[in-house]
């Protein structure tokens, strides 16, 4: 017999060619096979053995004994099973914990991040499975890094910690930077280095300074990207006097702050306790000095003492010795110095003293 050959042409044509694409994609696709399911910690896959598996082949998973779903399963409509796509698979989103520490391991407060602020929740401790949604600040919207990376504007408490966030924020238009302050007296109370349109900031005194008037606040200009004017007026801290000494004085170097005072005793006292104080942001430092009469003891010697016998003796007071046998050696008369130390070695009598 023999064969007949037909020629396709226009219409006919096309459509011979597009059967055997579609006949070459199924091909394909029937023959790109997954190698064995994934393993998720706290799951199982349920019983099967098999190694190789067709595209559009799904496979379920579970729980392990002595593991639960979480509340974001449940909450999530999440899915339990893993489907072969084209020789992969997609993505488990089961989820198991340990049953003993499901109501135990809790998260303490969300962490903040810049930009961000977590939606409506006042509370401070969150069980295992809890989700937690941020959004951006007003004046901020989401990165382009967010959408391209698919990121989470949400973070779960999972065994006690939480997952890490992926929502990124960043000022909208008109945004301004951290603004610098050429004021050592002041510093800013806010952090960040990028504040929206609108945004306000406030500013403190440093420490040791009062704030004596002009607006705490700077505003961003909206749509202009400036600080409003930095107004406050900051003034050292006063502490006034630092107290009178009694038989002396203070002689001061400033009383603002940082200022110092330094006591000096009268004539004749001697300081007991620390000689300064400084001026600090809640006032002079330390106590009050004390400035005590200066006191020397009777010296010890074999010399006669003419003079009244006291048993301590004040600055400036005088002494006298004489020698009844025998030579006065050293000087007959001392006084007691402001040191608290007489004038003098004591006298001393030497030679024939009578012994026999």
């Amino acid at each position: 017999m023999t064969p007949t050959m037909i020629r396709l042409s226009g219409i006919g044509l096309f459509l011979a060619f597009s059967l055997a694409v579609h006949a070459t994609e199924e091909e394909v696709l029937f023959t790109r096979t997954c190698e064995k399911p994934p393993k998720h910690a706290g799951t199982q896959i349920n019983a099967t053995k098999m190694t190789k598996f067709m595209h559009g082949e799904r496979v379920y998973y579970d729980c392990l004994d002595g593991y639960s779903r979480t509340k974001s399963y449940y909450r999530n409509k999440e899915k339990s099973y893993v489907d072969c796509l084209n020789g992969t698979w997609t993505r488990l989103t089961l989820s198991c914990i340990q049953e003993e520490v499901l109501f135990t391991r809790t998260c303490e407060k969300p962490p903040k991040r810049a930009g961000t602020q977590i939606n409506a929740t006042k509370m401070t401790k969150f069980m295992h499975g809890e989700r937690v949604y941020y959004d951006c600040l007003d004046g901020y919207s989401r990165t382009k890094s967010y959408y391209r990376n698919k990121g989470k504007s949400y973070v779960d408490c999972l065994n006690g910690t939480w997952t890490r966030l992926t929502l990124s924020c960043s000022p909208s238009s008109g945004a301004c930077e951290r603004p610098a302050s050429n004021n050592a007296n002041v510093y800013l109370d806010s952090s960040g280095t990028q504040f929206p349109s609108g945004a306000t900031v406030r500013y403190t005194c440093a420490v040791g300074y009062a704030h004596v008037g002009g607006s705490r606040y700077r505003t961003c200009s909206p749509g202009k990207g400036t600080w409003s004017p930095l107004e406050i007026r900051c003034e050292p801290k006063s502490c006034g006097s630092a107290g009178e000494i009694e038989n002396g004085e203070y002689v001061y170097t400033g009383v603002e702050f940082g200022g110092m005072v330094t006591a000096a005793c009268n004539e004749g006292y001697q300081l007991v306790g620390r000689a300064t104080r400084t001026c600090l942001s809640e006032g002079w430092d330390g106590r009050t000095a004390t400035c005590q009469a200066v006191h020397c003891d009777p010296p010890e010697t074999n010399a006669e003492m003419t003079s009244i016998w006291r048993a301590s003796y004040t600055y400036r007071q005088v002494i006298q010795y004489r020698c009844p046998q025998g030579t006065l050696v050293g000087q007959a008369h001392l006084w007691c110095t402001e040191n608290g130390t007489w004038s003098a070695p004591p006298p001393a009598c030497r030679g024939n003293l009578g012994r026999n």
